[in-house]
C-alpha cells in the first residue's frame, strides 16, 4: 500500500503492506464538499446566540482578533467573506495575535496586506492593523485570575466596544483545543502573562481534549485553558464578543460557524472531536507527520504533532518523525528555554518540575518524556545532525530506507500512520 506523507511543501512515499498498518489517519472530511466561500457565508447567515454581524458592528469601534502566519489557515477567503459585514462599523482595529511569536515574521506582513486590500476594496478606511508584540509596550492591568495570573493586556482593548475573533479551532496538546479563547491569552496578552499561564503546561491535567467549555462535564478539567478562559473574561468584561470559527484540512474549510463566541466555541469543541480525534491501537512503530508547512516550519512548531499523537505507539516503540523545519529551530528565546534545555541529559530534563518555570520549558520536559518512553526517535529534517543528536533523536537521512529495514527485520511489525499530526489527536484503546 502507497501512504504519502506531507513534508514542508513535498510529500513522501512509503510502500508498507495493508497487513502491517492497524490505522492511517488523517482528518475527517465531510460528505458534502463545497466552497470555502460558501461555506463562510453559510455560517454567517445563521448566527449563534447573537445578531447578524453588520447589525453586532454598526456604529461600534472593533476589535478584530486575527491569527497570526504560523496557523495554516485561509486567510483571504475569510477576509474576502468577513470584511464586508465590516464596513458599518465605526472604526476597525485589527490585531494579528501572535501570542508569544515573532511579530515580524514575513508571513504577517502578507497577512496585514490582504487585509487592507480588502478594506480599501470595500471603500473603508477606518482601520489599522498591527502585530502584537507581547514584550514591548504598555499594557493594560485587567485583573487577575483565579490562579494567580496578573492579565496584562494589549492597550488597544479599552477603544473598543466589541469584540470579533477570527478562529481556526483543532486539538492543541495543553490548553484542550485551539480556540478563540486563544487570541486573547495568550494572543494579545503580556509576556509574563502568558509565561504564568503556560507554567501549568507541565500539569498532567493540561492536555488535548479537555477544557471548561467542553459540553461533556468529565472532559473540563483543564486549570491551563481555565486560566485562559478567566483571562478571556477580565479582558473583555461585560462587552459583546463574537467569533467566526472554521475547521480547516489544506486550506478547505470543513465546518464553521458564526455567533456568540462561548457558543460557537462549544459547537466546535464537538466537531474537532468527531472530526479530529480517533481511538486507535497502540503499533509496534509510529510514522507521524506534522502536516507540512507551516505546520512543521520548525521544530518548535512541529512538536505538538508527536504530543498529539503518542498515544498511537506502544511504550519502548519507535517513531518516525517527518518534520521539514525549514526555519530551524525556532526564535532565539525557544532556542534557549526548549532545544538547549532539551539538549541536557533527560534526568535534568524531568527536574525542570521543581524549578521555577521559564517560558516554553514545558515543551522540553513533554518531549523528554516521550523520548524517555520509545526505544527510538528518528526524525527525517532540515535540522543537521548533530542538532538532532544533542536532544536525543536519530538523524534519518533516508526514512523510505529506514521503514523498509525494518520490515525485513521483522515482518509482522505493525504501523500507525499519521497525516495531519499538529491537528489529530489520539487515543489509545483500552484493553
Amino acid at each position: 500500500m502507497i501512504c504519502r506523507f506531507k513534508y514542508g511543501f513535498e510529500t513522501i512515499e512509503f510502500d508498507i503492506p495493508q497487513k502491517n498498518i492497524l490505522a492511517l489517519i488523517e482528518v475527517k472530511e465531510n460528505d458534502v464538499k463545497k466552497d470555502n466561500l460558501v461555506v463562510l457565508k453559510e455560517a454567517l447567515s445563521k448566527p449563534v446566540a447573537s445578531p447578524v454581524l453588520p447589525e453586532a458592528v454598526k456604529e461600534k469601534k472593533v476589535l478584530l482578533l486575527v491569527e497570526d502566519a504560523t496557523r495554516d489557515v485561509s486567510f483571504r477567503d475569510i477576509f474576502q467573506v468577513i470584511v464586508p459585514q465590516l464596513v458599518q462599523a465605526k472604526f476597525v482595529y485589527a490585531i494579528i495575535c501572535t501570542g508569544t511569536h515573532d511579530p515580524d515574521l514575513p508571513g504577517n506582513d502578507q497577512i496585514k496586506q490582504s487585509l487592507s486590500d480588502e478594506f480599501k476594496k470595500n471603500n473603508f478606511r477606518k482601520f489599522e492593523i498591527k502585530a502584537h508584540d507581547c514584550r514591548k509596550g504598555n499594557f493594560v492591568d485587567c485583573g487577575m485570575t483565579s490562579f494567580g495570573n496578573r492579565v496584562l493586556a494589549n492597550p488597544v482593548i479599552e477603544d473598543v466596544g466589541v469584540f470579533l475573533a477570527l478562529s481556526d479551532m483543532k486539538n492543541h496538546y495543553f490548553a484542550g483545543y485551539s480556540n478563540a479563547i486563544k487570541d486573547f491569552l495568550p494572543g494579545i496578552c503580556a509576556l509574563e502573562t502568558t509565561e504564568r499561564n503556560h507554567a501549568m503546561a507541565l500539569k498532567d491535567e493540561a492536555t488535548f481534549g479537555y477544557h471548561p467549555w467542553h459540553p461533556d462535564f468529565n472532559r473540563r478539567n483543564n486549570p491551563l485553558a481555565k486560566d485562559m478562559e478567566e483571562g478571556f473574561r477580565l479582558i473583555t468584561k461585560d462587552r459583546p464578543s463574537y467569533a467566526l470559527v472554521t475547521i480547516e484540512k489544506e486550506h478547505k474549510i470543513l465546518w464553521s460557524a458564526f455567533g456568540n463566541l462561548e457558543e460557537v466555541t462549544q459547537q466546535g469543541i464537538l466537531q474537532v472531536d468527531e472530526m479530529m480525534s480517533q481511538t486507535v491501537e497502540p503499533a509496534d512503530f509510529l510514522i507521524v507527520s506534522s502536516g507540512g508547512y507551516p505546520n512543521d516550519e520548525t521544530i518548535y512548531t512541529a512538536q505538538r504533532a508527536l504530543e498529539l499523537s503518542k498515544a498511537a505507539v506502544k511504550p519502548g516503540g519507535k517513531i518516525l518523525f517527518l518534520a521539514e523545519c525549514r526555519n530551524g529551530i525556532g526564535p532565539q528565546s525557544a532556542k534557549e528555554n526548549f532545544f538547549d534545555l532539551l539538549a541536557r541529559p533527560l534526568d535534568e530534563v524531568f527536574h525542570l518540575l521543581e524549578q521555577e518555570y521559564i517560558m516554553y520549558s514545558h515543551k522540553a520536559y513533554k518531549f523528554a518524556r516521550l523520548i524517555d518512553r520509545c526505544s527510538f526517535i528518528g526524525i527525517h529534517t532540515r535540522l543537521s545532525k548533530s542538532e538532532v543528536e544533542r536532544i536525543h533523536l536519530t538523524f534519518v537521512d533516508d526514512p523510505v530506507k529506514l521503514v523498509k529495514k525494518e520490515l525485513e527485520a521483522n515482518p509482522n511489525v505493525t504501523f500507525n500512520l499519521v497525516n495531519d499530526g499538529n491537528k489529530i489527536a489520539l487515543h489509545a484503546r483500552s484493553r
